[in-house]
């Protein structure tokens, strides 16, 4: 603790210190237990998750070929600047540093892409890399895999490092659970530490990460809840190059934490994004435990109200009229915080039985004139072709 910060402490020796961190240090030239002593309370990261506090998460590994993690050039062999390579054995400490591989990053780049592809290529994602060059060469390398999407908005990828300032610019917008672009941010240290990414879901790892501290820091841009806008987990995509490793990092498994929202009979499910926003079906009966992809909503139902009264709600025009304004003013989507405020009157339940077996009726009723519809266009056809027959025989 050799810093400014030192002097002002020394100044009012005489008061008691209270040192409180999320991220503590203890290096060579570094350490918070060498000024306060041992902590006497310690709040980790697997309790936050626990106590529900904090967003859990699952770890996608991915193995780069055996090749990559040792590769020697061949005699007299030159870079793209025409300079001789060093003879030597890179390893993976040197890729992206002193060794770029340019297939390298359009593998990692790929991946990325596919991941989204798979899953929501809308979710909010940060890629750490090892510099700003390594974080250059992947915006590069995601906006030529994601054509369209960047043909759409070219914000779709956005570098976002100390040096570039109108990504920099783009930062608050990234943050901004309301705004659409940017949804991949490259950057190297600067989304490290003090970035509120609330809707952030898929966190990148492309760098060697040497610390316990710095692994926290960087996991702890995903491990926010927002539960207006469905965030409730995360995704670490781990590309490993062999950096930090500790038997000792939480490594979750992704079904356990999400037992708290695992689908229910009676649950009313309504689509939040895509061309089914507003889209909703009411859960009779579950074959075996799920539960929904964060695109979906899921609307527990109070044991007090019947859920075919809400689900019948929720379809009117006046619930639609809701979800279409609040789409309009987000880019097609709707978040949790929209369906909390639909206007749901709640009668008493013998009223709300009462409207129940009258749309039940009335939905009866549609189906029977629907189906004596089918049948008089039916016949019409049949006369129709008779008619044709006996003029042409």
């Amino acid at each position: 603790m050799d810093s400014a910060w030192r002097s002002i402490l020394e100044y009012f020796s005489s008061a008691t210190h209270v040192g409180l961190t999320a991220t503590p240090k203890e290096t060579k030239e570094v350490s918070n237990i060498d000024y306060f002593g041992e902590p006497v309370y310690t709040y980790s990261l697997r309790q936050g998750i626990e106590d529900g506090f904090l967003a859990p998460y699952k770890v996608v590994r991915v193995d780069i070929d055996r090749d990559l993690q040792g590769w020697r050039p061949s005699k007299g062999q030159r870079d793209t600047l025409g300079q001789e390579i060093e003879d030597r054995i890179y390893n993976q400490k040197d890729f992206d540093r002193q060794l770029v591989i340019e297939p390298l990053t359009e593998l990692v780049a790929r991946k990325i892409t596919e991941f989204l592809e798979g899953s929501d290529p809308y979710q909010k994602t940060i890629v750490f890399c090892e510099d700003i060059d390594h974080a250059e060469r992947m915006r590069q390398a995601l906006v030529n895999m994601n054509p369209k999407r960047v043909a759409e908005n070219r914000k779709y990828v956005m570098r976002i490092t100390g040096d570039e300032a109108e990504g920099k610019a783009e930062l608050d917008n990234f943050i901004n659970p309301e705004a659409r672009y940017p949804v991949i941010a490259t950057t190297s240290k600067l989304m490290t530490t003090g970035v509120d990414a609330q809707t952030c879901k898929l966190i990148v790892l492309d760098q060697r990460i040497q610390s316990m501290t710095e692994f926290k820091q960087i996991i702890g841009r995903g491990t926010r809840i927002n539960d207006d806008y469905h965030k409730h987990w995360f995704t670490i995509l781990d590309f490993d190059k062999d950096g930090f490793k500790n038997e000792s990092i939480v490594r979750h498994k992704y079904e356990e934490p999400l037992a708290g929202f695992e689908l229910k009979a009676n649950n009313i499910l309504m689509a939040m994004t895509g061309g089914t926003v507003g889209k909703s079906y009411l859960v009779k009966s579950l074959p075996e435990p799920m539960v929904v992809d964060q695109r979906v909503a899921t609307i527990k139902i109070a044991p007090d109200i019947r859920p075919e009264y809400i689900y019948s709600l929720i379809s009117t025009k006046t619930i639609r009229n809701v979800i279409e304004k609040a789409k309009n003013s987000t880019n097609d989507n709707i978040s949790m915080k929209d369906i909390k405020n639909f206007p749901i009157p709640v009668p008493p339940i013998e009223e709300q039985h009462r409207i129940v077996e009258k749309v039940d009726e009335l939905m009866a009723l549609c189906d029977h004139l629907k189906a004596r519809l089918g049948e008089a266009g039916q016949t019409r056809t049949h006369l129709a072709e008779a008619v044709v027959e006996k003029a042409t025989s």
